[in-house]
This record gives structure tokens, sequence and C-alpha cells, in this order.
């Protein structure tokens, strides 16, 4: 039995999503995240990116 859309819906979990001029760069979810894990994780991308932490945008969405 093939699952329906109503119940893929429900397994959707929240993600902290990042991105760098709106292209995907990581994303984890929410799901015990640590203290300073989202600030972690920003300054390891703009390092590996070569930019500023600024320039790390952070959006939270369901998938």
């Amino acid at each position: 039995m093939r699952p329906t859309a109503k119940s893929t819906d429900s397994t959707k979990k929240e993600w902290k999503v990042f991105t760098k001029n709106g292209k995907e760069l990581w994303s984890y979810t929410i799901l015990g995240e640590g203290e300073d894990e989202q600030e972690a994780t920003i300054a390891l991308l703009a390092y590996e990116q070569h930019c500023r932490k600024s320039a790390i945008h952070v959006h939270r969405e369901w998938r």
C-alpha cells in the first residue's frame, strides 16, 4: 500500500537552512540542536565560503 499525501505530510521535520546569495549551503533538523550550533555553523560556512558571517542567511522550513 502506497502512503497518501496526508500521511507523508505528518513526517515532515523543521529544518534550519543556511544560504549565501540564495544558494543553500547546509541544513540540519532543529530537533536536538545545540545551544551555539547555529552560530558555529555560520562561522564555519563563512570561513569555507571566504565571506563575512553576515553573508550567511538562516531560515527555517518544513521538509
